[in-house]
């Protein structure tokens, strides 16, 4: 009974260690997939995390990209702050800034006054010689009978000769052999009206015999080629007012310094020592670029300069078409 007992209890231990191998097995096999899925879960989780930067660098470019094709559009468009270099305009509104900067030491002082006492002269003899061709063209040629020009003659050719649109101021058909400028055709006219009045019983031979002519234009197109050359020119004049007032109106409004070093003081002197120093070397080491202007200086220069300008401007427009 023992030797039975013991066997039994053998073959329960036996079968207890089975189960527990195979429940060891079972968790073996357990934790080897849920090790292999949050492997798989992690990797999923890189991918995406890649995938999102790759996206977002990806992005990123495009930002930049489209942000450089906006600033060169800008730029395109309006162009950045400049100063006409070829008129005393220019001068005027430089040399005042770099006399500031250089906290108005003497000889820039008198270069900025000097500057404005030339826009004063330019200004006061271009506007004096302007009045004076706008007061012949408004005043004196009215006075003299001289009417517009208009389309005076205008396509009056030999076979147009007849129509209506070529009458003249004198009543009579525009011609080519027919056709003077005003002064000529004024005098001729002159004559023919003092034979008519010396001799008033021969009017009707006068008439027949005497033709002043008429007054016209000698050429359509030619006159349009000059207007349009005179009005390209006026054309480049307003875009220097226009770039004027922006340049007055984007600048800061800060006292900003328009002379800039570029490289350190107490180097270059190390680099001299006791040699010397050409004018082109200090020059180049200095940079000259438009900063912050003060309100005062703007409202300044907008007076004296382009108000002045944009009147003379208007003047030349006037007289000259």
């Amino acid at each position: 009974m023992m030797a039975t007992s013991k066997v039994a209890k053998a073959k329960s231990n036996k079968k207890d260690m089975e189960m527990a191998d195979l429940s060891l097995a079972a968790q073996e096999s357990d934790f080897h997939k849920q090790w292999q899925e949050r492997q798989l879960i992690v990797s999923q989780r890189i991918h995406h995390s890649a995938t999102a930067a790759a996206r977002h660098d990806q992005k990123k470019d495009q930002r930049l990209g489209m942000a450089r094709v906006m600033g060169g559009y800008l730029l395109s468009k309006y162009g950045s702050c400049t100063v006409e270099n070829g008129s005393v305009y220019g001068a005027a509104l430089v040399l005042p800034q770099l006399a500031r900067s250089m906290r108005w030491q003497r000889d820039f002082t008198v270069e900025a006054f000097r500057s404005y006492v030339f826009v004063f002269l330019a200004v006061g003899v271009q506007a004096l010689i302007l009045t004076m061709l706008e007061k012949h063209e408004t005043v004196i040629d009215p006075f003299a009978g001289q009417m517009f020009l208009c389309d005076l003659g205008a396509f009056c050719d030999d076979a147009k000769g007849t129509e209506e649109s070529c009458k003249g101021p004198a009543g009579t058909i525009i011609t080519p052999p027919r056709l003077y400028s005003f002064d000529i055709w004024s005098t001729r006219a002159f004559v023919a009206d003092s034979l008519r009045i010396l001799f008033p019983e021969k009017a009707h031979d006068v008439d027949r015999l005497v033709d002043p002519g008429e007054y016209g234009m000698e050429d359509y197109w030619c006159r349009v080629v000059c207007c349009v050359l005179f009005m390209m020119t006026m054309v480049q004049e307003a875009r220097n007012i226009f770039t004027m007032g922006y340049t007055l109106y984007y600048l800061p409004n800060n006292q900003d310094s328009w002379i800039i070093e570029k490289t350190d003081g107490e180097e270059k002197e190390d680099e001299v020592g006791d040699s010397p120093v050409h004018e082109s070397e200090w020059l180049d080491d200095i940079s000259l670029q438009a900063a912050g202007m003060p309100f005062a200086w703007k409202m300044l220069n907008t007076v004296m300069l382009l108000i002045p300008k944009m009147i003379i401007w208007k003047l030349t427009v006037e007289t000259g078409i």
